[in-house]
């Protein structure tokens, strides 16, 4: 691998099928499907799909209108709280380069 591995990795994903890139396209779009994807063991109900939907929604580093991005789910115990949250973490990870980029542009203007 050279010592450039950002553009190794574009290079990497010029060469992918174009069905893989569909599916990552997808899976960096929508939570649900990441998560479906990423977890295939899990048996996901509507209200988690609900919740992925809504965790979506943030507004990172708080640009949003809102007065604050802090979510708070409350569900029984055993219901995938923590899974949620950490497939959520791993999702945003995968988008943070789009993400950065354009809190980078925005601080530019």
């Amino acid at each position: 691998m050279s010592d450039d591995w950002l553009l190794d990795a574009k290079v990497r994903l010029d060469r992918m099928p174009e069905k893989a890139k569909e599916v990552r396209e997808q899976a960096m779009a929508d939570l649900s499907f990441f998560a479906k994807l990423v977890n295939p063991g899990y048996m996901y109900g509507s209200v988690h799909f609900e919740i992925f939907r809504w965790m979506q929604e943030y507004e990172l580093f708080g640009r949003g209108e809102a007065h604050t991005s802090n979510k708070l789910i409350m569900l029984a115990r055993a219901h995938l709280k923590s899974h949620m949250i950490a497939t959520w973490c791993a999702w945003i990870i995968t988008n943070i380069q789009k993400l950065l980029c354009c809190t980078y542009q925005q601080r530019q203007s």
